[in-house]
C-alpha cells in the first residue's frame, strides 16, 4: 500500500491550521500540495497495526497538546510503538541514499531497521540500543538577552 511516511492526521492538521489551506514543499514552493507524500512501504494487515497506534497519538496526545488542553499525556507501549514506526519509515525510505552517502555506517543502519522491524511486528519485544524522544516546543518568547529570529515558529 502506499503509506504515509509523516501520519496523515499531521497533514490533515497543517493544512486545517495554514493561513492558506494548503501545503507546499522546499523543491517547489509554488506548487500547492493536498498531503503528505506517500510511499510503497506496507502491506494492508502493517498499515492497520501502524494506524492504531497514529489513531492513539493523535487523540491522546497530538490534538490535546496542539488545543491547549492540560498537558496530562497518557504514556503506554503504544506510544513507543509509534516513535519507532516514525523512525523505522523515515529509515527506510532514506536508507539506500544513507548507504551510497556512508557505506561504512550502513550495517548499523541494517541493524536498527532488523530490530525495529521485529518489534513493531510484536516478533520481539526489545528495540534495540536506540533511544527515541518526544519533544513539546512551546512558542519562544523574545526576551531582551535571546531574540528569537523570525519565522522561527514556522520552522519548529
Amino acid at each position: 500500500m502506499k503509506s504515509h511516511i509523516i501520519p496523515k492526521f499531521a497533514a490533515e492538521w497543517i493544512k486545517r491550521t495554514s493561513a492558506t489551506g494548503f501545503m507546499r514543499q522546499m523543491e517547489q514552493p509554488n506548487l500547492r500540495r493536498q498531503d503528505f507524500p506517500t510511499f510503497r512501504l506496507l502491506c494492508a494487515s502493517c498499515e492497520g497495526i501502524f494506524a492504531r497506534w497514529e489513531k492513539q497519538f493523535a487523540e491522546e496526545i497530538f490534538i490535546p497538546y496542539q488545543e491547549k488542553r492540560p498537558k496530562n499525556m497518557p504514556y503506554g507501549d503504544w506510544l513507543l510503538r509509534f516513535a519507532i514506526s516514525l523512525a523505522w519509515r523515515t529509515t527506510v525510505i532514506s536508507a539506500e541514499d544513507f548507504r551510497q552517502e556512508s557505506p561504512e555506517l550502513a550495517p548499523y543502519v541494517d541493524r536498527a531497521l532488523r530490530s525495529w522491524k521485529t518489534f513493531l511486528l510484536g516478533e520481539d519485544q526489545r528495540w534495540g540500543t536506540y533511544a527515541h524522544h518526544l519533544f513539546f516546543l512551546d512558542d519562544i518568547a523574545p526576551s531582551s538577552t535571546m531574540p528569537v529570529p523570525e519565522k522561527t515558529h514556522w520552522y519548529l
